[in-house]
Parts: structure tokens; sequence; C-alpha cells
């Protein structure tokens, strides 16, 4: 028997689980032929793919390798033997972000629902979407079936990227501020701004193709374009618009930068 059957059952699923996640998030992928697979988006090696590459070691090896299909998949633990795929089955999709990106072939908003009421433990989704389909009247209504979704089901979290919404946009501060205001009617910071600064209105016309008629319930997110927040465009943002960077603004909004950092993370 394996030294890792060996195990007990809590340190084993710690070995599944360390395995298993990716904090990227997973990209959720359909072949051609309709199946469907959880790959791993990082490119960057860990723990993870060490711990996988001693597994590799200690099973036969020829069960790894059955098939290239399998190679991008990220639960390869489950092609070894017929306990680890009980063990392992469902873990990977029920601890990580699945990322669904738009395509050629994928809708990825329309994508959503279906996959909560296919896979009961999926609790992580993150929509990457064109800003055609967003737009859309289609796109709007599958935006609101999602919303309905979220209303109705609190354990599940739904993050959407607004596709014009890049940090590289030198209006992405005061487009995030209308956002805000415009998703959950939070005024208080473009009104102390208007009211400190020589700034008295910030709402851009945009802002309209996202907001919301219906309360947003707080486990659907809004978050910029990219994935993460990069310190350099901010202060070149900031540059551009010295208003933003004026003492009066400052005081304003007290850590303007921990704000935007925070719609990286946690999303509006």
């Amino acid at each position: 028997m394996s030294p890792l059957l060996r195990l007990p059952r809590e340190l084993r699923d710690q070995v599944y689980l360390t395995a298993l996640y990716d904090a990227d998030g997973l990209l959720y992928e359909q072949e051609k032929d309709g199946t469907t697979k959880l790959c791993r988006r990082s490119t960057h090696r860990s723990s993870r793919r060490r711990i996988l590459a001693s597994l590799r070691r200690v099973f036969l090896h020829r069960a790894f390798s059955r098939s290239r299909s399998h190679r991008s998949e990220i639960n390869q633990l489950k092609y070894v033997c017929k306990q680890l795929y009980k063990e392992t089955k469902g873990l990977a999709l029920s601890q990580n972000r699945i990322v669904l990106e738009h395509s050629r072939s994928v809708n990825a908003m329309e994508r959503c629902i279906p996959l909560f009421h296919r896979w009961s433990s999926l609790r992580q989704v993150a929509i990457r979407c064109s800003s055609m389909t967003f737009e859309s009247d289609h796109g709007k209504a599958m935006l609101m079936a999602i919303l309905n979704y979220c209303k109705e089901n609190v354990d599940v979290s739904v993050r959407v990227h607004i596709p014009y919404w890049p940090q590289a946009d030198p209006n992405f501060v005061p487009r995030g501020l209308s956002y805000l205001f415009a998703l959950r009617n939070e005024f208080a910071y473009i009104k102390r701004l208007a009211q400190t600064t020589s700034v008295s209105y910030l709402l851009d016309a945009e802002y309209e193709q996202v907001r919301m008629n219906v309360q947003v319930p707080l486990n659907l997110r809004w978050v910029p374009r990219e994935e993460r927040f990069n310190e350099s465009l901010f202060e070149r943002d900031i540059r551009r618009h010295p208003w933003l960077s004026s003492s009066s603004a400052q005081g304003a909004i007290e850590g303007l930068k921990k704000l935007a950092e925070g719609w990286f993370v946690d999303g509006l």
C-alpha cells in the first residue's frame, strides 16, 4: 500500500487540499467533444506542485500519464486508483474560485448559473466576459438571473469583472467612485470630494451600463478588468488628476490607495 494511503484520512485530506488549491483560481474549460475540466491558471511552481511531483514518484508513473489530455487538468490524483478518485472527487471544485472566461465558443456569463445547478459544491465563480456581452440585452438578462440567484443563495460568491474598467484607464479612480455610487448607492466619497475640491461632478455616462435598478446582494461583487492592483499605474493615475493628490482630496478620502486596492480584493 502507498505511504499516502497509510496516513489517517484527516492527514490525507490536508494533502489533497494543498495539492488541489490554487490562489489564482481554476479555469473552466470545455473540450470540442463537450467534456469539461478545471485547469490551473498560474505558472509559478509552488508547494502544491512539489507535493504532486512527490506523489508521482510514490505511485506508478503510468497512472499519471495515461493520456496527454489529462496533463492540464488540476486533479491528477483521481486517475491513480478508485480510492483516490473517491476521496478527491469534487475537492478542486469546492475549494477554488472557478474562472469563466469569454471566448468565441463560450459565453462566460451564460455558463454561470447552469454550472451552479450542475455542480452543487461550487461556491465561488469569477466571470470575465466581453464588453459586447456585458452591454447586450441578452447579457443584461443573464446578469439579472445571476443577481437573483445570488439573492437566493447567500453561500455563493460571484465576481464580475467589468470589462471597461481597466486600471490603465486614466479615469480609473473616478470611474470606480462612479461605479460605487451606481451599484451600491454609495455617494459619500463623491460628495466629500465635491465639497472639498474644485471638482463638482464626477459621474461618467458609462456607469449607466452597469447600474442596477434593484438592490445588488453583497455576494455579487464587481471588480476591475484586471485581477491585481498595480501600484505604479495607480500613482500615474493620481498624477494625471492632481486634485486626487491634493491635501483636500486626501482629507476627503483618507486612504485612497487602500480604497483602490480593495476594489481588486473585495470588489464593489
